[in-house]
């Protein structure tokens, strides 16, 4: 199972850095942590969650490209994964979101979305 886990951490005098890994457990327990994959599209300072920004965005962006695999996602879709996913977690507070919960928001997202056509 695959979890994203979000840490904020201390860097410096007094500055945030967020930290976002996939973290994946095998039937043993083992964890294999990997850091998510920043591309600087949104934004220029990294990862965010909790509010409506860039670093949100660009959160949203790389959990679902890691999530979709080669797929990349159109910025309604992560847009909206970024209003419904990233933006009501705490802003103060590590985060994690479940491949699971990932999954079950995309598939509602492209039933809502898609389903019809």
């Amino acid at each position: 199972m695959k979890v994203y886990r979000g840490t904020k951490k201390l860097f410096g005098s007094g500055g945030e850095v967020y930290v976002v890994h996939a973290v994946e457990t095998d039937e043993a327990g083992k964890e294999e942590k990997r850091p998510l994959t920043w591309r600087g599209k949104h934004s220029p300072d990294g990862f965010a969650w909790g509010y409506g920004g860039s670093g949100p965005a660009e959160l949203a962006l790389s959990i679902l490209e890691d999530h979709m695999g080669d797929e990349r996602p159109l910025p309604e879709f992560y847009q909206a994964f970024k209003r419904e996913m990233i933006e009501p977690l705490d802003r103060g507070a590590d985060f994690e979101l479940s491949e699971k919960q990932v999954e079950e928001w995309v598939q509602g997202w492209l039933a809502k979305n898609w389903g019809s056509r």
